[in-house]
């Protein structure tokens, strides 16, 4: 069963009420971003395609107004096998996020990108707003340990 307050989060994103940021954990990644409805989805998808082939195209000054306005063309030619889908009225199974900040579990870069959709089987654990950074015991973590007993020979 899916997590009731989630969907009503994803609800409200989808009647266009302003909610908060959510921290979202699905398997190994953390996602930040704004809750927004799943129309949203296309119009960031080909905006982010767009941007991808403007600085692909590493525009000077003077060409930059031309190189924007391709980019933009061919951002939606290329977008359009992922938002030309007909998807009916949204079901409250996936939530999507807006200007999203995506981290890996393990540490290191994550990445901003344009809209993220996770669908809700995929979702560990979410909360709105920030938390408390807490920094590890130096000394401490888990210890898995395991013995073998193996018999002895004694008498020879």
């Amino acid at each position: 069963m899916s997590d009731l307050y989630l969907v009503r989060v994803i609800e409200a994103a989808e009647e266009g009420k302003a909610l908060p940021a959510l921290r979202v954990v699905a398997g190994n990644t953390l996602f930040v971003g704004q809750p927004g409805p799943s129309s949203a989805f296309a119009e960031k998808t080909i905006r982010g395609m767009a941007e991808a082939r403007y600085n692909a195209e590493r525009p000077t000054k003077k060409n930059a107004e031309r190189v924007f306005h391709e980019s933009m063309q061919r951002g939606e030619e290329d977008a359009r096998p992922i938002t030309s889908a007909t998807l009916g009225a949204p079901t409250g199974e996936t939530l999507t996020l807006l200007d999203c900040q995506v981290w890996p579990a393990s540490g290191g870069d994550g990445v901003q990108v344009p809209v993220v959709r996770i669908p809700l089987a995929a979702v560990d654990g979410w909360w709105p707003g920030a938390g408390q950074r807490l920094k590890a015991d130096s000394g401490g973590g888990w210890l898995l340990g395991f013995g073998v007993v193996l018999p002895v020979d004694v008498e020879g």
